[in-house]
């Protein structure tokens, strides 16, 4: 042995070999038999787990080894040796010991490798079904720990796969004589947590000679934050696909990365022709000043919030609001902006009809104030007791009032004639189309009108149940108006109350208000003029106005 280059140490017991070595044997020869050559081969593996053992014995020309033996020793040589045999032999072990480590330094490399990478890997031998995969693999899937030796169960993985995604992945798994190279699968795994993750897996397959897949091996990586954020990016692009509001989107040369569905509508110009243009050619801003300043805070990505007037497409002029964002990349750098633009013309005609009604509002509560003031000097005479001065002053502003709900129920657009009518006499309701008769169309009129024709109808009702036609059973009302076309001059509306069968009428000795207001006010505020006739048969009030102050022309 020496002569061919190896190192022979001789040891009369396990103990003495132990003693005479420094490091592991590389191949051991055992000139012993029996029980005691069992007893020492696996003394001897369980000390050196990789050295061959080679046994010398004269039995084995006459028999086989019994099973106890045959299970630790690596090879038997027949006494006496054949030098040139044993010599073949020992090169052999050595050699495939040789190899067998390069394979384990091979394999812990890889699986170095592995774990540093952070690879779940999984090989799966098809033929055998025996799986061999990295600790990152079982670690993704959360599969149970399994001791040494113990073979990998398919029914393991098999538990972490989502049941929705099972049938298309053992539908995959079941193609095994497909002629696919490679794989990519993306699928659920629920951990023993209850928790669900996404997960990818690719690879490729192995043909074996008759065509069929022999081996799989993949790599798999967690996704479900990608998925998480495909999901989330999906609903913005829907929100922002269906929104009513122009969102465009621009990089730092202020040229248009995105172009909504909205921003089609407002400008008129589709996506395909605003893509790779810059946004200037249609958001024109109202001076170069503030063309540089939303230039300067785009790079510098600030927000800002402004207003502007801008020509579409097809030359319509749009009042536009704008709402512009920095958009950040992943390392927080501004890399464009974003912006809303929304068209407010609706809002700006909401503002002026809000302002409109507000110089309305204080126009009118002057001359409201005006009235109520002439209402309550007239209604206080050194004739009139405190109680009868509240009475009268009361219904007055009651009377008032309901002209006043008429028009704010039609937004202080204008009121019903008929409505007015009929508010101002809302006490004998009853009386309407027997003892109270309307004669005429209804018309619309404007709110000063209303106002003032609904103080002469409340003096007049008041004085008629009083002295008047509403005081009797058999007196009778009519209240009648027309719009005279002569072709002549404007347009005017004349309006006459006329009382009939009613006690007799005898003239006041003094003018109140309700004769100041039938005679002159009535009509000198709308531009025409009003006057009242007690005749004999019953009073008469007339009103000759033009019809532009009362109705709208």
């Amino acid at each position: 042995m020496s002569g061919a280059g190896y190192t022979l140490i001789e040891a009369a017991s396990v103990d003495q070999l132990a003693a005479d070595i420094a490091g592991t044997p590389r191949l051991v020869i055992l000139d012993t038999v029996g029980a005691q050559a069992s007893a020492w081969c696996q003394t001897i593996k369980d000390a050196y787990p990789d050295v061959f053992v080679v046994q010398i014995d004269a039995a084995a020309q006459s028999g086989l080894p019994t099973p106890a033996v045959a299970a630790c020793i690596d090879a038997f040589l027949a006494d006496p040796i054949d030098a040139r045999e044993l010599l073949t032999l020992v090169g052999s072990l050595l050699r495939l010991h040789q190899a067998e480590r390069r394979l384990k330094d091979s394999e812990r490399r890889l699986e170095l490798a592995q774990e540093s990478a952070g690879l779940a890997i999984l090989d799966w031998d098809i033929l055998t079904n025996s799986f061999v995969h990295s600790a990152v693999f079982a670690e993704l899937f959360d599969l149970p720990p399994r001791m040494d030796g113990e073979p990998f169960a398919s029914s393991a993985l098999l538990e972490r796969i989502h049941p929705e995604d099972m049938s298309a992945l053992l539908g995959n798994l079941a193609l095994k004589n497909q002629t696919a190279r490679r794989f990519e699968w993306e699928f659920r795994i629920i951990r023993r947590d209850g928790e669900v993750r996404w997960v990818s897996s690719r690879g490729r397959y192995f043909h074996g000679v008759s065509g069929f897949v022999e081996r799989m091996i993949s790599l798999s990586f967690d996704i479900t934050e990608r998925k998480e954020s495909d999901r989330v990016n999906a609903q913005l692009a829907s929100i922002v696909a269906s929104s009513i509001d122009a969102i465009v989107s621009v990089d730092l040369a202020n040229v248009v990365t995105t172009w909504n569905t909205g921003a089609e509508r407002l400008f008129g110009f589709t996506t395909a022709e605003m893509i790779g243009r810059p946004l200037d050619d249609v958001l024109v801003y109202d001076d170069e000043a503030t063309r540089l300043d939303q230039r300067r805070k785009l790079i510098l990505g600030e927000s800002s919030v402004f207003e502007t007037r801008q020509t579409t497409r097809s030359g319509a002029s749009v009042d536009v609001s704008v709402n512009s964002a920095p958009m950040r990349g992943s390392n927080a750098a501004v890399i464009g902006a974003s912006l809303i633009m929304r068209d407010i013309a609706p809002q700006k005609r909401r503002e002026d009809h809000v302002r409109f009604l507000m110089r309305e509002l204080t126009h009118r509560s002057k001359n409201l104030l005006a009235v109520i003031q002439a209402m309550a000097r007239q209604s206080l005479s050194k004739d009139v007791s405190p109680e009868e001065f509240v009475k009268r002053f009361s219904n007055r502003l009651g009377g008032l009032a309901g002209s006043h709900d008429l028009l704010s129920s039609l937004d202080w657009k204008g009121a019903s004639l008929v409505d007015l009518i009929r508010s101002q006499l809302r006490h004998y309701e009853d009386l309407f189309q027997s003892r109270i008769i309307l004669d005429g169309i209804d018309i619309i009129i404007r709110p000063e009108a209303a106002q003032n024709i609904g103080i002469a109808l409340h003096e007049l009702s008041t004085n008629a149940a009083k002295y008047g036609a509403l005081s009797s059973q058999a007196g009778q009302v009519t209240v009648a108006w027309q719009i005279d076309d002569t072709g002549i001059g404007p347009r005017r509306l004349t309006m006459t109350w006329r009382e009939t069968h009613g006690p007799a009428v005898v003239a006041p000795t003094r003018k109140g208000f309700g004769h100041i207001v039938m005679d002159k006010i009535a009509g000198q505020a709308l531009n025409g003029k009003s006057g009242t006739e007690f005749a004999a048969d019953g009073v008469v009030w007339t009103l000759d106005v033009p019809a532009a102050s009362v109705v709208y022309e």
